[in-house]
């Protein structure tokens, strides 16, 4: 729907997990279906149409479960791997889009919430490894009121590390920051920074303009752009929600608190 509008996004496509496609062969009405792909043509078409690295996007769950970043060949067997055993109906594979990641929020036609998200890091004191490192800044989240569970995210974590040549138990120097994760929600760690003032009235009317072709009153718009002050910066739109939440943001403080209770106050009094 979007690019029938005209608007950019990540180039990717859906496939089946082999057992649901196996599933749904069995069927009557669709066992002559030739149009359905399985990923067990996910290689060839990441060698054709986009090249390494991708990410996998598993089309149930949110807050970024399960999506993940692959840069071979041998990583997205052992993912898809691990999605068909999960029993994962649909994967999503697109390209990477290689640049800051926004969500913009939007009701009634009104950009009423803009922010950058930056994905999970920490930043070395020269003292701590990178286990004590985390366990801070997972606890310093949590207290703060968010609602992050790194159990989920830690086989992520690890081997984002050892891609780095990184282990837990190395001490980071001084001021060195290190990024642990490839997605930026903030269910997964990340950190919100304002963009309202500075975004662009392009991205404002973009937001707004997908929200009406999705007939949606309240939309999350998450957008890659190069440079959101600028009206002319490439970038694509990754995902529109319906649901978009609020928790992650308001949690991360005191401002983002009060600025969520006045987006609030303003939907409640027109309904």
């Amino acid at each position: 729907m979007l690019r029938e509008n005209g608007i950019d996004c990540a180039r990717g496509s859906e496939f089946l997990l082999p057992w649901w496609a196996d599933m749904l062969r069995q069927s009557d009405r669709q066992q002559f279906n030739h149009s359905m792909r399985d990923t067990k043509e996910a290689l060839g078409y990441i060698d054709e149409s986009l090249g390494f690295p991708v990410y996998i996007k598993p089309s149930r769950g949110s807050q970024g479960v399960g999506v993940a970043r692959v840069e071979t060949a041998e990583e997205l067997d052992k993912l898809l791997n691990q999605c068909n055993e999960e029993r994962v109906k649909v994967a999503v594979i697109e390209e990477e889009l290689k640049m800051p990641d926004y969500r913009i929020l939007v009701f009634d036609d009104e950009v009423v919430n803009a922010y950058e998200r930056r994905p999970f890091s920490v930043k070395g004191d020269g003292v701590s490894n990178l286990e004590q490192l985390i366990d801070l800044k997972h606890k310093t989240l949590v207290d703060s009121g968010r609602d992050i569970h790194f159990e989920r995210q830690l086989p992520i974590i690890m081997n984002k590390l050892g891609k780095m040549g990184l282990s837990m138990t190395d001490i980071i120097p001084k001021g060195t920051d290190v990024r642990l994760m490839d997605i930026s929600n903030l269910s997964a760690g990340g950190t919100p920074v304002d963009v309202g003032e500075v975004m662009h009235q392009r991205w404002r009317d973009l937001a707004v303009r997908v929200a009406r072709i999705f007939d949606l009153r309240i939309c999350g718009v998450d957008l890659a752009c190069k440079d959101i002050t600028q009206s002319d910066s490439e970038y694509g739109v990754i995902e529109v929600n319906a649901t978009p939440g609020a928790k992650q943001f308001m949690a991360s403080g005191v401002a983002q608190q009060e600025k969520l209770e006045d987006i609030f106050v303003k939907f409640f009094r027109t309904l």
